[in-house]
């Protein structure tokens, strides 16, 4: 079951080891002098050198199911002959005694260190078993190879497509808030409603596509209507690209979620001044791929042509005028927030057309028109 994750103190985390590995405390003095996290590791002859001419096994079958990203984390701590003797961290994927080598080991690794590794779809089976080998010659023996806090975390990319009505030019959207150096470092929904606590930011904005910063935030329910607010399984602040993109803050990658799915995901994109969307239907997956596009349809937001606009012939995009954060455009968000803005330039939450300054064609071109409009996000 992911995710997993074992210290190995309280048992031997489902591995089983053969030749020289052993799990308890380690007790050589040549050896590491504690475990990673105490008390428990696996390693080879906790109170002891390893054996010559080891072929030493610690193996953990595991159900990766469908290929997905997976990210494997773990301490080492190795003392070896190096260039003769070493250990290895192996998979073997189709569960037929062929194992991948992923990472080699040999010499001292100068006490404990993590290993962080990504596995490629190939690896990631029903049928996967994991290997950490210790194979030496006839000659010098040493301390050994030690494992501990092993886990392994499943993630997902998610690649949304959305569009704003206040920044859409008929074919794409405008980058003046980027041109004008506008948008800030940091990202902007710390604050009510959306109190998110991300530490989302930048040392530049990384290139001259971005509109702006937009909040997506996963849902996880049965279906569109049960995926209510309760239902939020992770959140991340993106910048939306002038082609509709969201990307990551390197202005290019999908967003990556770590989190279990127990039903169906249902995304929802949040902007400062534009009313929220939620798909209307769940995601696919497709090798740990998450794909959806709000903009080529009425029915493809929560709530149809109610939840959003249709910008040109086929182009949808969410609503602009919402500048008080209410999911509602009414005549709050003229006075006192339009009203008490107007003629300054900067990052406004009433600058509904993101061009750098509040004035009569926010209100009149983007406000106006909607009126009465509200998000139909479910609460």
């Amino acid at each position: 079951m992911v995710p997993f994750n074992s210290g190995f103190d309280s048992d031997n985390g489902n591995f089983y080891g053969r030749s020289d590995w052993q799990w308890g405390v380690p007790a050589y003095g040549s050896g590491p002098a504690t475990a990673n996290s105490l008390p428990n590791v696996w390693g080879t002859i906790l109170n002891g050198t390893y054996s010559n001419f080891s072929s030493s096994w610690l193996i953990l079958p595991f159900d990766l199911g469908s290929p997905v990203i997976y990210e494997l984390d773990f301490a080492f701590w190795h003392s070896l002959q190096s260039g003769f003797d070493f250990g290895y961290f192996a998979i073997d994927h189709n569960y037929d005694g062929v194992y991948e080598i992923i990472k080699s080991y040999t010499g001292s690794s100068g006490g404990w260190q993590l290993e962080n590794l990504i596995l490629s779809d190939s690896l990631c089976t029903p049928y996967s078993r994991f290997a950490f080998i210790l194979f030496s010659n006839a000659t010098i023996v040493d301390a050994g190879f030690y494992i501990d806090d092993f886990s392994i975390d499943r993630y997902f990319d998610v690649d949304i497509t959305a569009f704003l009505e206040g920044s859409f030019n008929g074919i794409d959207m405008n980058t003046e808030l980027n041109s004008n150096g506008q948008i800030p470092l940091a990202q902007p929904y710390n604050t009510a409603p959306w109190n998110y606590p991300g530490t989302e930011s930048v040392v530049a904005i990384p290139n001259a596509n971005v509109i702006d910063w937009v909040l997506i935030e996963l849902r996880d329910a049965a279906d569109a209507n049960l995926a209510t607010g309760g239902t939020m399984l992770a959140r991340q602040a993106a910048f939306l690209l002038n082609d509709g993109t969201i990307a990551g803050t390197d202005g290019s990658s999908m967003l990556r979620f770590s989190a279990t799915i127990s039903e169906q995901l249902f995304p929802v994109v949040w902007h400062r001044n534009h009313l929220g969307v939620m798909s209307a239907i769940p995601l696919p997956e497709n090798a740990g791929n998450y794909v959806y596009d709000f903009s080529s349809g009425a029915a493809q937001v929560y709530g149809g042509a109610n939840g959003h606009n249709e910008l040109s012939p086929g182009i949808w995009g969410m609503t602009g005028g919402d500048g008080n954060h209410d999911n509602l455009v009414n005549t709050s968000d003229k006075s006192p927030l339009w009203e008490g803005e107007a003629g300054e330039q900067g990052y406004l939450d009433s600058d509904f057309n993101l061009d750098g300054e509040s004035n009569n064609k926010d209100k009149d071109d983007i406000w106006f028109p909607n009126i009465g409009k509200g998000s139909q996000v479910p609460n």
